[in-house]
């Protein structure tokens, strides 16, 4: 009886290992992928006839699985190749990383409820964008409000005329962040928003942007912001 117990658990165990698989499998196949292939190129006519500048060809890719349990995991790459530069136009000091792993990502999301992603990943918070090398976390539990938290260990600038290296912010502490979008009325959007790094400096802030649209054709949109940025570095005013 003891043999027959062990080998049922052990086909529900084969059985459940295969299902996993295969959904897997499905999650990587159903994957979405996305990417660019563009152009760009400046020139500067400076007074007395002297011009520099440059131009290069760029290219992305990403992908990111469908979800599995409300996982998902991403991936994007981009590249930069110079075509022309004209008098020292900097190309070096403006693409910095010609070929660099941009995103790498794990998400959990659950309807509009929450989106948890930690890993490399593009971000557009007031004072935190670009791409981030940490981990935010979106809740929409509340009716016309959008609460999230992040926290960023490293941020780059990744885009046609600038690519950056990931570099540590406030070394290997990072910068945390709390940032809130409330919407009372379809014209209102409130943004309260702190920012704190540890021994470096707190920022505390609010922004309001009333929008509305006359017409189709006529919108208009008006923001008023403030923050006040507290400075834990001795002889950096506040």
């Amino acid at each position: 009886m003891k043999k027959s117990c062990l080998s049922v658990v052990a086909m529900l165990l084969l059985g459940g290992s295969t299902l996993i698989a295969d959904s897997l499998e499905k999650s990587f196949q159903s994957g979405a992928t996305e990417g660019h292939i563009g152009l760009y190129g400046h020139q500067f006519d400076h007074k007395g006839g002297a011009k520099d500048g440059f131009s290069n060809g760029n290219a992305s890719i990403n992908y990111e699985t469908a979800p599995f349990y409300n996982v998902s995991l991403g991936m994007g790459a981009w590249g930069s190749t110079k075509l022309s530069e004209k008098n020292d136009g900097d190309y070096d000091g403006a693409i910095a990383d010609k070929g660099m792993i941009h995103q790498a990502f794990i998400t959990y999301e659950e309807g509009e409820l929450i989106k948890a992603v930690a890993g490399r990943q593009e971000v557009d918070f007031e004072w935190m964008t670009d791409f981030i090398e940490g981990a935010t976390v979106e809740l929409g539990y509340f009716d016309n409000l959008t609460l999230s938290l992040a926290w960023a260990k490293k941020q780059a600038v990744v885009g046609s005329d600038e690519i950056t290296e990931f570099s540590n912010m406030n070394g290997n502490k990072g910068v945390y962040m709390l940032d809130a979008k409330y919407t009372p009325v379809e014209w209102l959007e409130i943004n309260p928003y702190y920012y704190h790094a540890q021994n470096m400096f707190s920022a505390p802030g609010i922004k309001a942007t009333l929008s509305f649209e006359l017409e189709e054709e006529l919108k208009t949109s008006t923001m008023f912001a403030y923050t006040q940025g507290k400075s834990d570095v001795v002889g950096t005013p506040d």
